[in-house]
């Protein structure tokens, strides 16, 4: 989960947002889907990112945060 937290804050930085902020958190018990990411998004809607690599981290900070559209290949299906 390490690797991921220090993608994502590497990706941020390369993509220059600075509206995000990042927390780890715990056990959301979704152990199968880890390492995961959830997006927060500013009206309040939630976006869960699961199986997390260096390579989906980039996608999603470029897609989703960068661009504005989610990266539907990559969220939990809850």
């Amino acid at each position: 989960a390490r690797e991921i937290v220090a993608a994502f804050m590497a990706e941020l930085s390369a993509n220059g947002v600075t509206s995000a902020s990042l927390h780890q958190s715990g056990c959301a018990g979704l152990c199968e889907e880890e390492p995961m990411a959830t997006l927060t998004m500013p009206d309040g809607t939630l976006y869960r990112y699961g199986l997390l690599d260096k390579a989906k981290v980039h996608t999603i900070v470029t897609n989703h945060l960068v661009g504005g559209t989610p990266v539907e290949a990559y969220l939990i299906k809850t």
